[in-house]
């Protein structure tokens, strides 16, 4: 078969039972002309390259053959042979249509390759006055078109490996000839985003080509290799009965990807994540796949560039997930997540200060998820954005409600290190405001520290847009992450969380350098802080002697719905003294 780029006089494939005419086609005696030689000479007007006319005994009649070489014989040769005769030596099929036509009157259409291969033509049977008339016209060019089109659309153009497409017709062929003697691996470039993004796309497209010639000259000659997508590949292991074997397999194709990929004058490691499943009874294309896929899921969660096989649990486990995010999509659209509201008091008079929306949600069997499982979900299936909008647009109804009552009262939301990093974080906030009714002044945003580090000129351009329209930040589990001044002064939070995780130390072992130092910073940086976790009376104590002036916790008030909220608006909710 012809592949791109293959010059148009490349011969098409020769039926192997059109490559010989045994000796001299045997003569008959030759008829007088026919009555009907003009409309032949029509034929050849309209274009056509062979012209066959038969008589009522089979018998070639009248022939005009552009090359010899299409019916094995010149045409002076052919008159008076059995036009079947002639045709059963090129192409049976065509003989047996042939028959049918003469028998039956039916005229029919059909296609061939010449006696040599070198050409392709097509044509039909038809019934005259004069008898039958066998007309075919040179197709040759259109048919390596089409060759060249059917080569193109199951291959890729980069590499010219296999696509999705024929992939998936050769799994079909091997489960038919050996439907459970094979195994799939598939590979996949880990972090590649970054070749395209460091390197340039040029860099990126010869990553892709050797990774293509190195698997092709890794594997045997009768296995598949594929790329299924942009940095994804496939093969097709034949004849492997074992997962140690497809293992083995797999384990080299990784090796041979880790080696560096010289590109220009350097050299890219390449890291790779691969899975790999055997072929199964009763196996459908999708089912491998899908075990392939889950494979690869469990080499990317085991840290990547790694091999793993199909594991039935972790495919129960990743169901279950599909399953939780296909409910949380549902929960969002119909607003059945919640929002519960925990209250940030002034650790000395024991007023409520702020309050913390918190979203809550419990699945189709009435089973509450917890936050941070729901959340995660959400970031890595593309429904956290949706899920802000949701919280932010229902917790900030029910704050012009209550700032009406208490108008300093800071509604504190939180904000995803997905979102952070992505671009009109301050628009979706600040419309929220407008529809609400509520003033930027009213509301914080809470981001957790670690996210500082991952993105700094997205973020650094967000957190600038939140400051001008007025809105509060807050560093969320402080000093668990990347604390350190320049985060604070390249960034500009107006509060920071002290984690919890330093109140609950400060209990267990009686030091508070740790708490009294982090307050110690803030009170420099002219910034508030609040302390979380604050879970005993003391806690409370130790930390409001130390100086902190804001807290939250269980000991002032666990997580209430909205309807509880004007309530604690009127308590104290610390001990006296």
């Amino acid at each position: 078969m012809p592949r791109p780029g293959s010059p148009d006089t490349t011969p098409p494939a020769a039926d192997t039972r059109a490559r010989s005419v045994p000796g001299p086609l045997p003569a008959r005696p030759v008829p007088e002309a026919s009555r009907h030689r003009g409309q032949l000479h029509q034929s050849l007007d309209r274009g056509a390259d062979l012209v066959v006319r038969v008589d009522d005994e089979r018998r070639i009649v009248e022939a005009w053959v552009q090359r010899a070489t299409d019916l094995g014989a010149d045409a002076h040769e052919l008159l008076g042979c059995d036009v079947v005769e002639v045709f059963e030596r090129l192409q049976p099929d065509i003989a047996a249509l042939l028959a049918q036509t003469i028998t039956t009157g039916l005229p029919g259409m059909f296609t061939f390759t010449s006696a040599e291969g070198s050409r392709c033509l097509s044509g039909q049977i038809a019934i005259d006055p004069s008898g039958v008339v066998i007309v075919a016209r040179d197709v040759t060019v259109e048919y390596l078109l089409k060759q060249q089109l059917e080569y193109r659309s199951l291959h890729d153009g980069l590499t010219e490996l296999a696509n999705r497409a024929k992939f998936h017709d050769e799994i079909e062929r091997a489960l038919e000839q050996h439907p459970i003697a094979g195994a799939i691996v598939l590979l996949d470039l880990d972090d590649f985003k970054l070749v395209n993004d460091v390197a340039g796309h040029h860099a990126g497209d010869a990553v892709l080509t050797q990774v293509a010639q190195r698997l092709r000259g890794n594997t045997r000659r009768n296995d598949v290799v594929a790329r299924l997508d942009g940095d994804e590949f496939a093969v097709l292991l034949r004849g492997i009965k074992s997962v140690e074997d497809a293992l083995a397999a797999a384990h080299h194709l990784h090796q041979v990807l880790r080696a560096p990929f010289p590109i220009g004058d350097r050299l890219l490691v390449q890291g790779c994540s691969v899975g790999v499943t055997q072929l199964l009874p009763g196996d459908a294309v999708h089912d491998i796949l899908r075990r392939a896929d889950v494979a690869l899921y469990a080499a990317k969660t085991q840290g990547k560039d790694t091999v793993a096989s199909f594991d039935s649990a972790l495919f129960h486990s990743m169901k279950q997930r599909h399953s939780l995010v296909q409910d949380l999509e549902r929960a969002i659209h119909h607003g059945e997540v919640r929002v519960a509201y925990q209250p940030i008091c002034d650790l000395v008079g024991g007023r409520v200060l702020a309050v913390e929306a918190l979203a809550r949600w419990s699945d189709r069997d009435g089973q509450e998820v917890a936050p941070d499982v729901f959340v995660r979900a959400a970031e890595e299936h593309g429904l956290i954005a949706p899920l802000f909008e949701a919280m932010l647009t229902a917790s900030l109804d029910r704050a012009a409600q209550w700032c009406a009552w208490s108008p300093d009262l800071r509604l504190n939301v939180n904000v995803s290190a997905v979102q952070v990093r992505q671009a009109g974080l301050a628009a979706v906030i600040d419309a929220a405001l407008s529809r609400a009714g509520v003033t930027a002044r009213n509301l914080t945003v809470e981001i957790t520290e670690s996210v500082l580090a991952l993105d700094m000129t997205a973020a650094r351009t967000n957190l600038e847009e939140l400051r001008e329209l007025g809105v509060g930040i807050c560093l969320d589990d402080f000093g668990t992450g990347y604390s350190s001044l320049s985060y604070l002064q390249r960034f500009g939070p107006t509060s920071l969380k002290l984690d919890r995780t330093f109140v609950e130390q400060m209990t267990a072992t009686g030091d508070t350098r740790l708490a009294a130092g982090i307050l110690g910073l803030a009170n420099h940086l002219e910034i508030d802080a609040v302390a979380e976790g604050i879970e005993t009376e003391p806690q409370w104590r130790a930390l409001r002697d130390m100086g902190w002036r804001t807290g939250q916790g269980f000991l002032m008030s666990r997580p209430v719905p909205a309807s509880q909220v004007p309530v604690l608006l009127d308590r104290v909710l610390l001990p006296a003294g």
